[in-house]
């Protein structure tokens, strides 16, 4: 028995040498999984379906908070590099700038496609609560001491490309209200589905990527001094795991329309809908929640803590 229990039990160097090596075996594990899906029953496939709705809903979450966690960093890191070198001072400056000028364009384009109709109230209202709430978080960092103007910049940017890709893929066109809407139903692959599908691809890759490195990001406390390597890097290893296990719940949802699967015109379509409009726009709202958390959050109710941002 105890010659048993030292083979099974393995030290966290061995455990994180199996995550880092070993490809070969987990392709093959991989490919014979794959297989054996041609013989799972369908019910599995629908009780897994509504998993997914629940892990979709954490991913959103979690992609929120690493997209605060990318920008803080990205401007804290051109910021200490315009110390030595001002170029990098130009370049933030410049993105800033760019971030404002896209923003301007989106909120003016917007308008203009999605609010010249009858029963567009609802477009209005998103896109306005959208500006407004960036306007206030503009200013709201140039008046706290650890507010940066990029990174509310780049927020809003974010925030209305969410509000864009949800009115333009919903359904507002029954309104009038979609002047980027064809009269002609498209019965195949078009150029919409495929920017759709590359942008969900590259968000899931992008927030499983930075997961390694944000795992600080969700943490509540720092990693103590008296862990080994090791055992942060196993932390690390299972919040990679886990963003990337809910990712592919994310993606699965959008490919299969949220469940719905594709609509009578064009069954191909992906992340389009009421539903998916829904996902977008609450999902914008979660951005703008924890962007304001970050600012507010050190100046109020969390004053004792200290922010490396």
């Amino acid at each position: 028995m105890l010659q048993l229990k030292e083979c099974c039990c393995v030290n966290d160097s061995q455990k994180n040498d199996f995550q880092a090596n070993y490809f070969c075996v987990k392709i093959i594990f991989f490919i014979i999984l794959l297989i054996s899906t041609i013989w799972m029953p369908n019910g599995l496939f629908t009780a897994y379906a509504k998993v997914c709705l629940v892990g979709s809903g954490i991913f959103l979450v979690l992609q929120v908070i690493l997209l605060i966690d990318f920008v803080y960093d990205w401007n804290d890191s051109w910021a200490r590099g315009s110390e030595e070198d001002p170029r990098w001072g130009v370049y933030l400056v410049l993105c800033t700038i760019g971030a404002y000028i896209g923003a301007i364009v989106l909120v003016i384009l917007m308008y203009v496609w999605f609010t010249q109709g009858s029963g567009c109230d609802l477009n209005g209202f998103v896109i306005t609560s959208t500006l407004l709430a960036g306007i206030l978080g503009t200013g709201l960092s140039i008046k706290l001491p650890h507010g940066s103007i990029f990174v509310s910049g780049a927020v809003l940017v974010y925030c209305l490309a969410l509000v864009f890709s949800a009115i333009k893929d919903g359904d507002s066109n029954e309104h009038g209200c979609n002047k980027l809407a064809s009269d002609t139903p498209s019965h195949g692959l078009s150029w919409s589905l495929i920017l759709n599908s590359l942008f969900v691809g590259l968000s899931v890759a992008w927030a499983a990527a930075s997961a390694g490195t944000s795992r600080g990001a969700f943490s509540l406390e720092e990693d103590s001094a008296d862990e080994g390597d090791d055992e942060i890097q196993g932390r690390n290893y299972f919040f990679f795991h886990l963003v990337m296990m809910l990712g592919s719940m994310y993606m699965a949802m959008l490919l299969t329309n949220w469940g719905n699967g594709g609509d009578d015109n064009n069954p191909l379509a992906v992340a389009s809908g009421t539903t998916s409009m829904w996902v977008k726009i609450i999902s914008e709202w979660m951005s703008l929640f924890a962007f304001f958390w970050s600012l507010l959050a050190p100046v109020t109710c969390c004053k004792h803590r200290e922010y490396d941002l």
